[in-house]
This record gives C-alpha cells, structure tokens and sequence, in this order.
C-alpha cells in the first residue's frame, strides 16, 4: 500500500523486503521537529505558517486519498515540520493504520481518540471516507492555534461526547477566513464537510495567499462544489448494485411496483450505495426507511416498522389515504386516540422490544438531505439494519 504513495509531503517508502521471516520497511528519514514536540515546547508558528502546514498536509491527503488510502491517524506527532528559508516544509507520515477505501476491516476501532472522527469513534453510522481525516486535520489545526487540544484530559466517555456535540473554540485572533475553513472540517455530520481534499487545498492557498496581502477576512469557500466528490473510489466494484437499485426505479417510474432490500452490518455502505443511486432519480419522490431485524415474533413487524419510519409529511395526504386502505392497522397508520397505543409500538419504559412488539422508528432527516424529489429521509436505528425503499 505504501509502495502507491510518492508526493514530496509524504515520507517515502525507500525500501522492503523480508528478513529472517520478519518484514521491514525502509523509510526517508524527515528532517525536521513533529508538531507535538513544537506545541509541547510552546513554541507558537505564525497564523500565514499555520495555514501553510495545513495545507501541505492536505495536499498529501489528496495525493493519498486519489490512491485510494485513508490516512486514519492523523495528529500533531505524524507530522513533521521543517523550516527551509524561513517556510514550513512538511512530512505526514505513519501510514501505518491506513487502508484501503472500501477495504472492510471488521468491529475495531483504530487511531487515536483525540483527533478521531465521530464516524470513525462509531458514533455515526456510516463508514469511514476521506471526510474523516479531513476532520482529523481540522483538530489538528485547532490544537496548533490554542497550544493544547480543545479536548484534553477528558476521559474515553467525555471525549466521545465532545466529539459527537460540543464545538471547539478558537482563539478570537484566529482571522475569520481561516475559522470559518475549520468550523466546515470539524462539522460533525460528513456531508458538511469539505467534499473533497482538492476544494481545502484550493481554499487554503486562497487564504494563504489573502494573509500575504493581510486580508484575512470571510471569503467564499468552495463547500458546494461538486467536483472531485470524495467518496467515490468506494463505489468501484459497486455497479451490479446501483444497476440493480436503478433499474428497480425506472420499474416503478413507468407505473409498476418495486422494491429494494439492503441488509448488512453497520458501516458497509447501505446509505451511502442508495444515496448514490438515488442521484438519477428526478421523476417523484423516493422515500427510504430503516428497520432494525431483533427476529420478531410478530409478522411483518420489520414492514411495519419501515413504514413507520416514513416521515408522515413527506407523504401526501392521497398517498397517507393509500398507504392507510393498503396496510391498515397492520401497518401502524390507522388513526388512534390520545392515549392509544399503535399497533407494534414500544410500551412505555421498555428499551428493547417485548414479544409480539417493534422497536418505534422516530421519524428523522438523513444527514444533508431533506425528504421530497430525490431526497430521501430515514429513521436510526441500531443493531442490524436494514433499508428498504419503494416509490
């Protein structure tokens, strides 16, 4: 894998063989002084340094993550730093959690928890893409501007919290372009972030060189742009799935009726594999549920409860009356008093479902997206899932 990386911010690979049935690597030895050891000593680099080393080292996430390889440990001490003539000259280094994008790699959890995305901490459900060493880099850059991580001496149950809700702060010298760069990395919802490395690389060299004229003012960044969207290499090898997907749209577009299934483990693609597929859609609205498979004892509980999962307003109220005459009360969308419990609903209390119960979908909004045309919405849920979709 090390072998596919060559730009001047990446620490070579020289060298590797096996030796006494042991594998070495050689590596380029990088001159210079890692960032921790620079924060630790206190030693403060200029805002027009900072924005510099940030962008180097987004350059050689590029050059990576267009190979294919995430970086996935991003963090002060896997940078090094050199100053040639007064510049910063950077090296990223320890590729050695990296992987392959799309590459499964089972239940484990690696890198380090201060710099660690909420996908990647498992606090979101969705896999890890390129977006997570984007937001990695954002902690990075935040920890250089303070001297010390936003997050420090938290334990492992405050750091995940601070990672899924709490926003880091900024010294207020810090100038407003290069804030609000660092606020789009360090969104917690992937699809806030930079869409690709290409589009912070450029806005980065567009503040560095604002700084120079010392205009360090808001600018507009290229947050929507949509080319070189990340995320893509994970679809290679993904085709049979969104033809299938596809073509079990363009059934139920031309008046048919057609389903879609999905099952797996959290974490292989599902929404991301629908999202995609649903990019062609234009011709009416798609809606998509979530359901969570605990082999109930009630039949067609998992149905009902993707149907639930339907937010109701994304629906009209001819398609509310179909759906009703359809399914009825099997389907949890008969109209029920105060006070009535719906078919399959959770009693009061329970945090698992009882038999003859499923668990209740609560109605929710998929990251970015809004229900209507194209835009499906879904409810969360745990366990095993899956997603079922219908027009």
């Amino acid at each position: 894998m090390l072998s596919r990386l060559s730009h001047e911010n990446i620490v070579q690979l020289r060298r590797f063989g096996v030796h006494g049935g042991v594998l070495y690597l050689v590596m380029e030895l990088a001159a210079g002084r890692a960032l921790s050891k620079l924060i630790v000593g206190r030693e403060i680099l200029k805002i027009l340094d900072i924005v510099s080393v940030l962008r180097q080292v987004a350059q050689a996430l590029a050059h990576a993550h267009a190979k294919g390889i995430l970086h996935r440990d991003i963090k002060p001490s896997n940078v090094v730093v050199a100053l040639a003539n007064g510049a910063p000259r950077v090296k990223v280094l320890d590729f050695g959690l990296s992987r392959l994008q799309g590459r499964a790699v089972g239940a484990q959890t690696v890198g380090t928890f201060l710099y660690m995305s909420p996908e990647q901490l498992g606090i979101l459900p969705q896999a890890v893409d390129e977006r997570s060493d984007l937001y990695s880099l954002g902690m990075l850059a935040v920890e250089l501007l303070n001297g010390r991580h936003p997050f420090a001496g938290q334990g492992v149950r405050e750091l995940i919290h601070s990672h899924a809700a709490v926003v880091p702060e900024l010294p207020k010298e810090t100038p407003e372009g290069l804030q609000n760069i660092l606020h789009a990395l360090l969104k917690k919802d992937p699809a806030e972030r930079y869409a690709s490395d290409a589009q912070l690389v450029k806005d980065l060299d567009v503040l560095e060189e604002r700084l120079r004229r010392g205009e360090g003012g808001a600018f507009p960044l290229r947050l929507g742009d949509v080319g070189g969207k990340l995320g893509l290499p994970r679809f290679l090898g993904r085709q049979p799935d969104l033809d299938a997907l596809r073509d079990q749209y363009e059934k139920a577009a031309g008046g048919g009726r057609a389903w879609a299934l999905l099952s797996g483990p959290s974490g292989v693609g599902k929404s991301r594999l629908i999202g995609e597929a649903a990019l062609g859609w234009s011709r009416g609205p798609v809606l998509w549920a979530r359901g969570r498979d605990y082999g109930q004892a009630t039949a067609h509980g998992l149905v009902a409860e993707l149907f639930r999962g339907i937010a109701p307003e994304a629906l009209s109220p001819r398609a509310v009356e179909r759906l009703r005459s359809a399914v009825g009360e099997r389907g949890g969308f008969a109209p029920t008093g105060p006070g009535t419990p719906r078919p399959f609903d959770r009693p009061h209390g329970h945090d698992r479902p009882g038999p003859g119960t499923a668990p209740t979908a609560v109605p929710q909004r998929g990251p970015g997206r809004s229900a209507g045309p194209g835009r499906p919405g879904f409810a969360p849920g745990v366990g095993r899932r899956r997603r079922a979709m219908g027009r």
